[in-house]
């Protein structure tokens, strides 16, 4: 007996597949046994997103937070640590370098710059970044991380910061004059985010510089005690307290609601009166 044609055209086809693959990532060991055509089009969605770690949760060691990192591993890559140079050059990751969109590394990054550098990288969360010169050649569009060295470093018309449009900066001490003063020179931020207190000072000096920003977010790490200081009366300007940076990221990629989307939310809300404009946190 002949085979049937199939019911869908081939790029309806695909399209099916894919959008079935990235609403539940759990699928995609499944849908590849599907048929060839099938896994060639849906395997690369599984690395799309990777983290990097060592399996340790000593930085934020509650029952929550572990429980949040074990369930984003059910759908995304996670890699020891101690075997990445063996699995940087074997198949199937290796093949896959040029999809990954979203990436964390939660180690230094000596081991691992090879999966920096590549191409169609969009968001990076990383407790370390490699040197300046590395990075050039990236179009990375969110950033989190300690930055100080790299706005010491990279002029703000460079190429790197040219997509730029989320930044989320750790706490800092140094050089606040510098970065400061080239954060306004950033072409297309639109997003800006920091955890060191003693910088809230000058979020209203900030909001006035950068006229392109539309959410300004100090975000409270969970271990820090409330902020109770005065308000600061722009309306761009969000309280988000007690989050783990990390988790919040990885939130982020599953659900599509960060704390950027609430924080948008929030303002949206206070724009338009349906809540009280002095609520500024989330």
């Amino acid at each position: 007996m002949a085979l049937s044609q199939a019911a869908f055209p081939r790029e309806l086809e695909r399209q099916i597949f894919e959008i079935a693959a990235l609403s539940r990532p759990t699928s995609i060991p499944t849908l590849v046994l599907v048929a060839w055509r099938v896994k060639e089009w849906v395997e690369p969605l599984l690395y799309r997103t990777l983290i990097v770690d060592d399996g340790d949760t000593v930085w934020f060691p509650s029952t929550t937070y572990t429980h949040r990192i074990y369930e984003f591993r059910n759908f995304c890559l996670a890699v020891q640590s101690d075997s990445w140079p063996m699995i940087i050059n074997e198949r199937p990751l290796a093949a896959h370098l040029s999809v990954i969109r979203n990436l964390q590394i939660c180690e230094t990054l000596e081991d691992y710059w090879p999966i920096v550098l590549c191409d169609g990288l969009q968001n990076l969360w990383t407790v370390s970044l490699p040197p300046a010169s590395m990075l050039e050649h990236l179009l990375l569009r969110r950033l989190h991380g300690f930055l100080d060295e790299l706005f010491m470093c990279l002029s703000p018309t460079r190429r790197f910061f040219s997509q730029m449009t989320h930044l989320e900066m750790f706490c800092t001490e140094e050089h606040p004059s510098t970065w400061l003063a080239r954060l306004p020179l950033l072409p297309q931020l639109s997003h800006f985010s920091f955890n060191y207190e003693d910088l809230l000072p000058i979020c209203s000096d900030l909001l006035q510089a950068c006229t392109l920003l539309s959410v300004l977010v100090y975000f409270q790490w969970s271990c820090y005690p409330p902020y109770t200081g005065p308000a600061i009366s722009d309306i761009r300007f969000v309280l988000v307290g007690a989050i783990h940076s990390r988790s919040a990221w990885l939130r982020g990629i599953r659900t599509g609601m960060d704390y950027w989307q609430r924080a948008e939310m929030l303002i949206a809300q206070r724009r338009s009166g349906v809540i009280d404009a002095s609520t500024r946190s989330i």
